[in-house]
C-alpha cells in the first residue's frame, strides 16, 4: 500500500511500493523508485534516485535500518522545495541600492513617457502575471510594464522590483502561467531555477523574444552556469549593445556556448 499527499508531482516510470508515504507537495522525477520509505513534504527526487528503507528530508536521507544518515550536496538527488532559489537581488544590498538610484535617474524620462502616453490617450502601464520559481509551489505575483513600447525601455517600471528584491538584476525573465505550463522537456524546465530578472543572457545575446528556442537555449544555460562573473558580462553586453543599436535590433548570436552538454 501507497499514500500520496496533496499536490504530489509525479513523473514518467515512477515505482512507487510497497510501504511508501508521499506527503504533499513533493516532487517526483522521471525514473525514480521509492520502496518502504517516507518523503517528507516539500521534498525533490531526482531522476533515476532509489530510495529504500528510508527517510527523504531536504537533503538528508535516513535510512531506519541501518540507523544511518547521509547529506546530500547534489540538489538533483533529493533537496527541499522549501529552500527556495536565492534571490541575487534579496543577497546583495547593493543591486537594490542601485535600482533605486536608476529609479531616481530615469525618472524624468519616465514622466516624459507618461506624458505622452495620455496625451496620446494610450494606457501607461500593463499588469503582468508571472511564475515565481523561488515558490515551492510555484504561486504567482503580479509586476508591471510600459505599454504602447518594445525593447528594455518596457522594463522601466520592473526596476522597482529590483529596488524590492523581487527581481535579480541578471536572471531568467518572468513566465506567466500558460507559458510555464508549455515548456515541456527537463532542459527547457530549467528556466525557472534561475531568479526572475530584469536582464537576461538572452538579451545579451539579443533574443527578445520570450518564448522562442534560442531564448530558451539561453535561459537553460544561465540556470546551470549562472554566477556573479557571468551577471557583469551580461549586463556590460546589454550596455554596450544599447549603445551601438537600438535595443530591438538583433544581436549577433553566440552559438557555440549554447550546445547541451
Amino acid at each position: 500500500p501507497c499514500w500520496i499527499g496533496d499536490g504530489v508531482q509525479i513523473g514518467e516510470n515512477v515505482e512507487l511500493g510497497p510501504g511508501v508515504i508521499i506527503e504533499h507537495q513533493c516532487i517526483l522525477d522521471d525514473h525514480t523508485t521509492i520502496a518502504e520509505s517516507l518523503v517528507a513534504p516539500e521534498t525533490y527526487v531526482g531522476p533515476g534516485t532509489e530510495i529504500r528503507k528510508s527517510i527523504a528530508i531536504g537533503n538528508q536521507l535516513i535510512n531506519w535500518e541501518c540507523n544511518s544518515v547521509a547529506e546530500l550536496d547534489d540538489p538533483f538527488l533529493v533537496s527541499s522545495l522549501a529552500s527556495p532559489v536565492a534571490r541575487h537581488s534579496e543577497s546583495h544590498l547593493l543591486g537594490r541600492i542601485a535600482a533605486c538610484l536608476c529609479l531616481a535617474a530615469t525618472s524624468p524620462l519616465a514622466f516624459i513617457w507618461v506624458i505622452f502616453s495620455n496625451l496620446r490617450a494610450q494606457p501607461v502601464l500593463r499588469e503582468c502575471i508571472a511564475v515565481d520559481p523561488t515558490a515551492p509551489n510555484r504561486r504567482t505575483f503580479t509586476y508591471y510594464e510600459f505599454a504602447n513600447c518594445t525593447g528594455l525601455w518596457q522594463r522601466w517600471p520592473q526596476l522597482w522590483n529590483v529596488a524590492r528584491g523581487e527581481f535579480a538584476w541578471v536572471g531568467n525573465r518572468p513566465l506567466s502561467p500558460i507559458e510555464a505550463e508549455s515548456l515541456r522537456s527537463e532542459y527547457e524546465k530549467l528556466w525557472l531555477d534561475a531568479p526572475v530578472g530584469l536582464l537576461s543572457q538572452a538579451d545579451a545575446e539579443g533574443c527578445f523574444e520570450t518564448l522562442s528556442d534560442e531564448s530558451k537555449v539561453h535561459s537553460s544555460y544561465y540556470a546551470v552556469n549562472r554566477s556573479f562573473r557571468n551577471d557583469i558580462e551580461i549586463i556590460w553586453k546589454v550596455i554596450t549593445a544599447c549603445g551601438k543599436r537600438t535595443v530591438t535590433d538583433p544581436l549577433p548570436l553566440n552559438t557555440e556556448i549554447l550546445k547541451p552538454q
